[in-house]
């Protein structure tokens, strides 16, 4: 698990580090077009985004009263990322966060999202769907990197979207709804 996580940062980095040279014309297959898709993100990123936590929601059938009133669901924190939205108002971004978890405890978390719009456009009602991968880091993993793929279903006016996301799990583990809004500026 160690080497996958240790794999996808030197990605990652690299992507980022090479986004000023994307010589991408000659190259071809999954991996040279995800790397072209994430340089041209980062090169035409034309906003930058404000995410503020909201809402943790720990499923209430998965935990014991007692274990749910233990929980912090108030995750105060912050984040900022860059972003830009395609001809069709689809969203993609790079972020960075930070916000109490559960266990009231800071869990920072870094990442690239990308959101299909499904209804309206970016300039006024839209919603949409997608996926988030990034890396987490939680106390109680000892602050490792821990890898995250999770979806996304975001719903806004103009510049102002609210997001959701649910991290599975299994009896009282995981399986927490968290939701944060992004403005755009």
């Amino acid at each position: 698990m160690m080497k996958i996580t240790i794999l996808l940062l030197i990605s990652t980095l690299s992507l980022c580090a090479n986004a000023e040279d994307s010589g991408a014309d000659s190259q071809s297959g999954w991996y040279a077009q995800l790397k072209n898709h994430l340089t041209e993100v980062w090169q035409k990123s034309d906003q930058t985004d404000l995410y503020v936590p909201l809402v943790t929601y720990h499923n209430r059938s998965m935990y014991s009263r007692e274990k749910i009133d233990s929980f912090n669901e108030r995750p105060w924190g912050l984040g900022i990322g860059k972003s830009m939205r395609d001809a069709d108002s689809n969203w993609d971004g790079y972020y960075v966060m930070a916000f109490k978890d559960s266990h009231d405890d800071w869990e920072p978390i870094v990442g690239y999202g990308h959101v299909k719009n499904l209804v309206g456009q970016a300039s006024g009602l839209n919603a949409g769907v997608g996926l988030t991968a990034g890396f987490t880091a939680r106390s109680d993993y000892n602050y490792k990197p821990l890898p995250v793929l999770l979806p996304i279903a975001a719903m806004g006016y103009d510049k102002v979207i609210v997001n959701a996301t649910y991290v599975p799990g299994t009896k009282g583990n995981g399986n927490v709804l968290f939701m944060w809004s992004t403005v755009a500026f």
